[in-house]
């Protein structure tokens, strides 16, 4: 061998050994990514080989009211899936047949469900999630290889549509999806745990071989500051409201006066927690709206409580204060009407003022104030800003910015026009007004716990600021009062217990119109009213009998709610001088119309009945309740006694059409005029242009029925 070949044959040895290195390099470097790195992700792949995983779900937590009663709970359910592998075992049956033989207990989607059966390239598919027990029994009973059944929990609400609107519901996979359930699905829902079962090559379980078993983690419980019984009474007013008025919607609220804890939440029309409207998304999002928190209204003369408030807590009023009404006042070129023009309420002292709810009194009391002042005790009283309950979708209300505000602007929110709010923030609000001027942020969750009685969260009384003093609010107590007593809120009175509160009969806007005939009648209400626990609001939205003043449709259930709340709280009833004779007692009305006052008001006093009169006439023209009505013992009547016949429909008898007269509408504005209109129950028709009226047709002081057009030319001057 030459010297020129030895070394050409070294050089392919060493190059030989270079590459046998360089691939032993590359195995070790292979073997420790195999070995080290990637070891957890084999491991993770070979036991999906020899594995089956079964998911074991955890248990949501429960939703209960302060005292510990379940309003929503995890029930025990099947999980039931399967293993194509297997399910190619069944003799004479093919995998449609088997999900055409479940279809036929169940309700699920036939194809979806004979696709993945005949999906061998997998070792488990899902059949169906929270199958009831006598479902799983007639399955089994099917006799089907390949079919396996892990325990499951789905969502019961043992109280079905109780607080539906606030709990909200889950989807199949037990995740939350409103309410409640979706704001504090973090706690409730837990997190799941697994069963692994060894298999065989072809997907057999093989039983000699112990399963590995990852226990769940339940999720936690939240509590609430709602009572289940507060909330019971109050679903019962409602309903009873909802029925006897014909109201579109209802809504009651109860709230502890001291603290801001939600007591009840109720809105009228509900759902079946159990039974969602699934299928029809726009009613479920129509009634799964959370209407006390998220929607604005004109809250009308309850906002009166606000207004006298800051008048007092500023200096402009004092409880010697008086008042002259003269049927209306005017405003910038605007003329505001008060609801008795017809016959004005003359001279009056600050609680006559709030017995009559009289609108120019207001008017003079917002115009007193000024802008700058109203507006500082407004916002100090949390209008047009959140509350900060801890539910979605709250709005702020609607506050005309403060310079925007014209005085005509400015008088109307005085008596609770142009001005919205939400009930939460309503009721926050008033509450405030009669605590000691203690303006606290409302709350619903109390705490968060789980089954080892750890606090995940934990809501105390949160303090927000001090719109009124301690004497202005005991002021406003002894107002209140006397508008239950002598006033509009009689119809809210309960024997035994006293009671403050104040009426609302506030205008709607209809597609974007002020209606004429859809209104919002409310009533707000506190007792013990020398020491107040507990406030309730009760929203009768567009209800059909007239009148539909919140006297009529609102006050009467807010009474009963106090009664039965003011019991289940062990507040023991002091009965004046002859109101222990009227407990328990009911009587029929009789028919006075017709009668003399003089006559009628006895006819009442013999049958234990308290009256008020409206009007000048000398004769009874109508009554409500209406006669043949079973009334309380000591209810108020009221007698319509207008010198022109005011017609009341009566649900008893022939509908009848009601009756108004014709305002005097020459040299008014558009605006002005619809107003007034609207006041008036009345409607608008325009001729001619421009922007002041020139002429008006029927004339000033034509009787003429509810509705009606009211023709007007206008013209530029």
């Amino acid at each position: 061998m030459t010297s020129d070949t030895r070394k050409m044959s070294n050089r392919r040895i060493r190059v030989l050994l270079l590459g046998i290195i360089f691939i032993f390099f590359l195995l070790v470097v292979r073997l420790f990514f195999l070995q080290v790195l990637d070891t957890q992700d084999i491991q993770e792949k070979a036991a999906g080989q020899w594995t089956r995983s079964t998911v074991v779900s955890a248990s949501r937590g429960r939703i209960l009211d302060r005292d510990g009663k379940v309003l929503a709970q995890s029930t025990d359910t099947t999980y039931i899936t399967a293993d194509p592998q297997v399910i190619e075992e069944n003799e004479d049956v093919t995998p449609r047949q088997i999900a055409e033989m479940i279809a036929g207990i169940i309700d699920i989607d036939v194809d979806t469900i004979a696709a993945r059966l005949a999906d061998t390239t997998k070792a488990s598919v899902t059949i169906a999630r929270q199958v009831k027990d006598e479902d799983v029994t007639a399955i089994r009973k099917l006799s089907i290889k390949g079919l396996y059944y892990s325990a499951d929990t789905g969502r019961l609400y043992p109280r079905n549509n109780v607080l539906s609107q606030v709990l909200g519901f889950t989807n199949i996979d037990n995740e939350g999806q409103t309410g409640i359930e979706l704001l504090f699905d973090k706690y409730l829902r837990g997190e799941d745990g697994e069963i692994l079962t060894a298999k065989d090559r072809r997907g057999r379980v093989l039983v000699q071989k112990p399963s590995d078993y990852v226990e769940p983690d339940d999720g936690y419980d939240v509590v609430l500051t709602i009572d289940y019984t507060i909330q019971s009474f109050a679903q019962t007013a409602a309903e009873r409201c909802m029925e006897e008025t014909g109201a579109k919607s209802v809504m009651v609220m109860a709230m502890d006066v001291n603290t801001g804890e939600l007591l009840a939440n109720v809105i009228l029309p509900d759902f079946d927690l159990n039974n969602p409207p699934r299928n029809d998304i726009s009613l479920l999002n129509s009634v799964s709206r959370l209407k006390t928190i998220t929607d604005s209204y004109e809250p009308g003369s309850t906002f009166k409580i606000l207004t006298t408030a800051a008048a007092l807590e500023s200096g402009t009023v004092s409880q010697s204060s008086t008042f002259n009404c003269y049927g209306h006042v005017m405003v910038d070129g605007d003329k505001i009407g008060c609801w008795r023009s017809y016959n004005p309420h003359g001279h009056q002292s600050l609680a006559e003022v709030l017995q009559n709810s009289c609108n120019p009194a207001f008017v003079q009391m917002a115009l007193g104030m000024g802008r700058e002042t109203f507006y500082d005790y407004l916002q100090a009283f949390g209008l047009g800003q959140k509350t900060g309950i801890e539910l979605s979708g709250e709005a702020a209300g609607q506050l005309i910015a403060e310079k925007y505000v014209k005085d005509v602007d400015l008088a109307r929110i005085g008596f609770g026009q142009s001005v919205a709010v939400t009930p939460i923030q309503m009721l926050t609000a008033a509450c405030s007004a009669v605590n000691g001027g203690n303006l606290y942020k409302p709350y619903v969750v109390k705490e968060i716990v789980n089954s080892k009685g750890e606090t995940a969260l934990s809501n105390a009384p949160t303090l927000v600021g001090n719109p009124i003093s301690e004497d202005t609010s005991a002021i406003m107590r002894e107002l209140l009062e006397s508008v239950v007593r002598d006033g509009g809120g009689r119809n809210a009175y309960v024997p035994g217990y006293r009671i403050g509160g104040k009426t609302g009969t506030a205008q709607k806007y209809v597609d974007g119109v002020i209606s004429s005939t859809a209104h919002i009648g409310s009533f707000i209400g506190f007792a013990p009213i020398d020491d107040p626990q507990v406030a309730v609001l009760v929203i009768c939205d567009e209800p059909t009998i007239r009148p539909d003043y919140g006297s009529t449709v609102a006050a009467p259930y807010a009474g009963m709610l106090l009664e039965n709340i003011l019991q289940h709280m062990s507040i023991e009833p002091v009965y004046a001088q002859g109101d222990v004779e009227l407990v328990g007692k009911t009587t029929t009305l009789r028919d006075v119309v017709g009668m003399s006052v003089e006559n009628a008001c006895a006819a009442l006093d013999a049958a234990g009945l308290r009256y008020m009169i409206d009007g000048n006439g000398d004769e009874v023209t109508q009554t409500v309740p209406y006669a043949g009505q079973t009334v309380k013992a000591g209810s108020l009547v009221l007698l319509y006694c207008d010198k022109e016949e005011t017609e009341i429909s009566d649900p008893l008898a022939e509908p009848k059409k009601e009756k108004t007269f014709v305002p005097e509408l020459i040299g008014m504005g558009m605006v002005e005029a619809n107003r007034t209109l609207e006041d008036y129950g009345l409607e608008m028709k325009i001729t001619g242009k421009g922007s002041v009226v020139r002429s008006q047709s029927p004339e000033a002081g034509t009787v003429v029925e509810m509705g009606s057009k009211v023709t007007l030319e206008f013209y530029e001057p």
